[in-house]
Parts: structure tokens; C-alpha cells; sequence
């Protein structure tokens, strides 16, 4: 998916002539690590994108790093793999939560 952003950069730069000092694809590189773009995706049966996955572990990395270092224990993985358990369900309760809330003001999107 990064790589369809920076080759759609490259052909919008190449068609209006920019520089690549001053670019879409030199603004492009300006976000993240290295222009990677991250495109966090939550569908309405709770299914994730990859990214979401990325998010969510270093989240969880940080939300570990912190637990063990305030009750000095040793089992970092297994708290971390807690955190991100954690977050996937909070996640996918708004999500379907989300989905729901849009039907119910929506009603013309329900079948009776």
C-alpha cells in the first residue's frame, strides 16, 4: 500500500513538473520513518487492517514497558500480549458500536 502512495506522488510530480526538493513525493517522505504512510482501517464486523495491528502493538509495547517497569516483573511478552488483547476489544466494541449507532439513525439502511 506505501508503495501506491509514493508512485501516485511520483506521477502527480512528473505531470505538474515539480521539483523533487518541493514535491508531493518529498512531502510524502516528511511523514513517519522513511514516508512509510499508515492507513488504520476498522471494518464494521471488526475485521482490522494490518496497520491497526502495528498500532495497537506499540501501544501495547508502551503500555508493557510501563507495567513492568512500575511492578518490576519480568514477564513483558505475556503483558504485553494482555495490552493488545485488550485494545483489539476496546477497538472492536466501537467499532460494532459505530455500526450500530449508524443503522439506528439510519433506519432506512435496516430491511424490515
Amino acid at each position: 500500500m506505501n508503495l501506491d502512495y509514493h508512485a501516485k506522488a511520483r506521477r502527480l510530480d512528473e505531470h505538474y513538473g515539480c521539483d523533487e526538493s518541493q514535491g508531493l513525493k518529498a512531502r510524502l517522505n516528511s511523514f513517519g520513518q522513511n514516508g512509510v504512510v499508515l492507513g488504520p482501517v476498522i471494518g464494521v464486523f471488526g475485521e482490522m487492517s494490518d496497520d491497526v495491528k502495528h498500532i495497537a502493538d506499540a501501544v501495547a509495547t508502551e503500555l508493557a514497558n510501563e507495567h513492568c517497569s512500575y511492578y518490576s516483573d519480568k514477564k513483558n511478552k505475556t503483558v504485553r500480549s494482555y495490552f493488545r488483547n485488550q485494545l483489539y476489544r476496546s477497538w472492536g466494541l466501537t467499532a460494532h458500536r459505530g455500526w450500530a449507532r449508524l443503522l439506528l439513525d439510519r433506519r432506512c439502511l435496516v430491511s424490515t
